[in-house]
């Protein structure tokens, strides 16, 4: 289901996607996997499942995100060279100061960075985000 949302050749720099978790991570894996991306063993691959997502987690996030990708990628459809880097989040909560860090991040965006948000409910989210 998720799949249907993604463009595999132009992937957005972050997704904010409600539902249950345990639903939607395998789907993400297996997306990412399709992608070429290995999910297992990989240092640009993080996946981080929390009740709640904090200041600090965000702050760690932001500074991981900014490091250079270890692993390349090769593009089938446009033959270019390139390393992506994915994270996954899913959290019950994201608390404000969390989610403000996170605005910043993102309103900047790293090229080949990509951010998958996963909560229960996107009513708890700042409308800017």
């Amino acid at each position: 289901m998720i799949k249907e949302y993604l463009d595999r050749n132009n992937l957005h720099h972050a997704y904010l996607i409600e539902g249950k978790r345990e639903e939607i991570v395998p789907e993400l894996f297996e997306f990412i996997n399709s992608l070429g991306i290995n999910t297992n063993a990989n240092p640009d691959f993080v996946h981080m499942s929390l009740d709640s997502f904090k200041i600090k987690d965000a702050r760690n996030l932001r500074s991981y995100a900014a490091e250079k990708s270890f692993s390349l990628g090769h593009s089938s459809s446009t033959d270019e060279v390139f390393a992506k880097k994915i994270f996954i989040i899913s959290a019950n909560h994201f608390l404000l100061e969390a989610q403000n860090s996170l605005l910043k991040m993102f309103e900047e965006p790293i090229k080949n960075t990509h951010f998958f948000l996963i909560v229960p409910d996107t009513n708890f989210f700042l409308k800017t985000l």
